[in-house]
């Protein structure tokens, strides 16, 4: 066996690594047994899958690790001591794994309570939210800072909502990474989220010089995640009023088709009318797949794409 290693940062590094593979190789190992495709498709299936997986990794927590001197990844987790070492390995469960960080580390942050999300706060909003144009690599800090956004939504913090919400409005062009790990705080959260995602967007559609782009988009689409879930006539007429704003309009379109208001099927069908001949292809067929998800008639539509002129179906 190999000797121990004793600084905290490469213990971390060395079982975070270890279980990226391992749960890798279990979710592989999972979805090869699955033999109906069909299956795939059921709401349900990502929990499933998460639950399988986190059962059958159970026994690679409970086995020693190379590296640990004879402890189990299990019993290292346990057994962090004070926050600072636990957001050490929390930083490093951020940068090395795929897809999700182990569930002990999780507990074991919590168990450290306020303390805990204030630290993850601010590693949220240290680093720039903005995205990096012209290339794929991120800085460290913003692949940490993404995960915790998305651990205090787990947690359903919401002392940060107002903190992340300003800084997030504040951007031009939204690093996507930290962007949906944003979506996926203010879903967490709730209604109280889209309520402070609408004031900013009804501000942004009340002005002539901001642009309902950037992160205004993922807040409309933020809004229309929650609102399918929670429907509130202020969410509704935010979402209209900057489809009817904004210059681009397929993410309005396709916010207001997943919102599901059928009130929306006059506002889409009035653009079609209103433009028809000067859409873009996405734009329209946007817009024709959100009237036909609310329930709209599309036979009085010429659709200017097809090649005979059909009218959609």
């Amino acid at each position: 066996m190999k000797n121990p290693v004793h600084d905290p940062r490469k213990e971390a590094a060395l079982l975070m690594e270890a279980y990226n593979v391992t749960l890798a190789a279990t979710l592989d190992e999972v979805l090869s047994g699955i033999d109906d495709e069909e299956d795939l498709k059921e709401p349900d299936f990502e929990t499933h899958l998460r639950n399988v997986a986190a059962n059958d990794l159970q026994a690679w927590f409970d086995a020693p690790l190379d590296g640990l001197g004879g402890r189990t990844p299990g019993s290292v987790l346990e057994s962090l001591e004070t926050l600072d070492v636990a957001m050490v390995f929390f930083e490093e469960a951020a940068l090395r794994c795929d897809d999700q960080i182990p569930d002990l580390l999780k507990m074991k942050l919590g168990s450290f309570g306020t303390a805990a999300a204030d630290a993850l706060m601010t590693l949220a909003l240290t680093p720039s939210w903005e995205g990096a144009s012209g290339t794929e690599d991120r800085p460290s800090g913003v692949l940490v800072g993404a995960r915790a956004i998305s651990l205090l939504g787990e947690w359903g913090n919401k002392d940060a909502l107002e903190l992340f919400a300003a800084k997030f409005s504040s951007l031009s062009d939204p690093d996507e990474t930290v962007a949906e790990a944003f979506r996926d705080y203010c879903k967490a959260i709730g209604p109280e989220a889209a309520k402070v995602l609408a004031g900013y967007v009804e501000s942004a559609t009340r002005s002539d010089e901001v642009s309902l782009e950037g992160p205004i988009d993922y807040m409309l689409i933020a809004i229309a995640d929650i609102g399918s879930q929670h429907p509130d006539e202020r969410l509704f007429q935010c979402l209209r009023a900057a489809f009817r704003r904004m210059e681009h309009k397929a993410v309005g379109a396709i916010c207001l088709g997943d919102y599901g208001d059928g009130r929306a099927v006059p506002t889409l069908k009035g653009f079609l009318d209103r433009f028809e001949g000067r859409i873009d292809r996405q734009t329209f067929y946007e817009v024709t797949n959100a009237i036909r998800r609310l329930g709209g008639v599309l036979t009085d539509v010429r659709n200017p794409f097809a090649s005979d002129g059909d009218r959609p179906s």
